[in-house]
């Protein structure tokens, strides 16, 4: 495995860094760590654009529940529905890991409720949300 595919393999853990100057960060390593070196390595960090989320999203109330729809992304593992009984939330997690585009979300209890959707993109994680959708009512 090469150093990228490394640094990429725990891009999801928390790194202590001490930041120097833009684009190379320093790891702090505690004395005897088995580096053989007492000094910081130096790690370059390149810039990473979060990559957007679904454009559409389609609501269809049906009976306690509620039909969530929406476009498929090319570069999506799967997907991740939020709900909220307001538009400015705050959003819950409805569904995670979602591998088709639809998720029947219910039985719900009476009331409007606001969708987004995010994907999860293989190499840089969750994307930024759709934008928020509804009310759709549930009687």
């Amino acid at each position: 495995m090469n150093t990228i595919e490394s640094l990429r393999a725990i891009t999801r853990r928390a790194i202590p860094l001490n930041y120097h100057s833009p684009g190379v960060c320093h790891l702090p390593i505690p004395p005897g760590s088995g580096t053989g070196s007492s000094t910081p390595s130096e790690l370059e960090f390149l810039p990473v654009r979060q990559k957007a989320g679904p454009t559409t999203v389609i609501l269809t109330a049906q009976g306690d529940s509620v039909l969530v729809e929406w476009n498929e992304l090319s570069y999506a593992f799967s997907y991740v529905v939020y709900r909220a009984s307001d538009p400015n939330g705050p959003f819950s997690l409805a569904a995670a890991n979602v591998l088709v585009l639809s998720f029947v979300d219910g039985p719900l209890a009476p009331g409007d409720y606001y969708y987004k959707i995010t994907a999860i993109e293989p190499d840089f994680g969750e994307t930024t949300a759709s934008p928020v959708t509804g009310p759709v009512t549930v009687i």
